[in-house]
């Protein structure tokens, strides 16, 4: 798991999303700068405008970057997955902007109508945001003014779980965990891919480097064995051994 906030902003074309992540990115910049949000967007559309000559170059190569006066922009013909370790995202917010079909984190529903809600809601959802005003029963409805409550909202309550369905936490699948979450009956600390959870490797004096994939596996593949034990409690684990 992903130790801070993650939440996709989820909704129709023209519902609002671009314009709700305009108003949280503005929101952190102004009332949070020590933070460093990653924004990943998924969009059906071509590419912008500025991009055709290095569009050209596409077709027969494997990647192309493009170098900007503002920036890069990296174009591979792979899609690429989605972060599962902390060390896979360059910042400690992530925000992500389509992915209907990703149900590991939270949601904010952008919606233009109430048959919206009946069409794209999971569970999942940690709000509801509307550029115009309406009544759906049982929900309620952010508007633009209320970006800053928005912001406030994921900062407390958003995570992303790393999609391995492992099933370790007792749940079917991350998907089963994430709606219980976003629920209140159930916590992200429950997923036992909690990469907050350090692990630490020495071997005489020196220290070991672990990456996330390495650690989770090691961490879990020594938790599993421990709780076959009898007498095994929850709390830090110390093992010493010669090589």
């Amino acid at each position: 798991m992903i130790p801070f906030p993650a939440v996709a902003v989820v909704g129709y074309k023209k519902s609002g999303k671009t314009l709700l992540l305009e108003g949280i990115l503005e929101t952190l910049h102004r009332d949070s700068p020590h933070l460093r949000p990653h924004v990943i967007k998924h969009s059906q559309e071509p590419l912008p405008s500025g991009m055709e000559d290095t569009m050209r170059l596409f077709p027969h190569a494997s990647t192309v970057e493009g170098l900007f006066r503002e920036g890069s922009a990296l174009l591979t013909h792979k899609l690429l997955p989605l972060p599962t370790y902390p060390e896979e995202v360059e910042g400690d917010l992530l925000l992500l902007e389509g992915f209907k079909e990703v149900f590991r984190l939270p949601r904010i529903l952008c919606l233009r109508s109430p048959q919206e809600w009946e069409e794209l809601s999971t569970g999942l959802e940690l709000a509801c945001f509307s550029l115009s005003p309406m009544e759906i029963p049982g929900v309620t409805l952010f508007g633009p003014q209320e970006i800053p409550e928005l912001t406030a909202r994921l900062l407390t309550s958003g995570f992303l779980l790393p999609g391995f369905d492992c099933g370790g936490c007792g749940k079917k699948s991350c998907r089963a965990l994430a709606r219980e979450i976003v629920a209140g009956k159930a916590s992200p600390k429950e997923c036992v891919n909690d990469s907050s959870q350090e692990i630490s490797v020495q071997v005489g004096n020196q220290s070991l480097s672990l990456n996330g994939f390495t650690g989770n596996a090691l961490r879990n593949v020594i938790s599993a064995y421990l709780k076959t034990l009898k007498g095994t409690g929850d709390g830090p684990v110390t093992i010493r051994f010669r090589l």
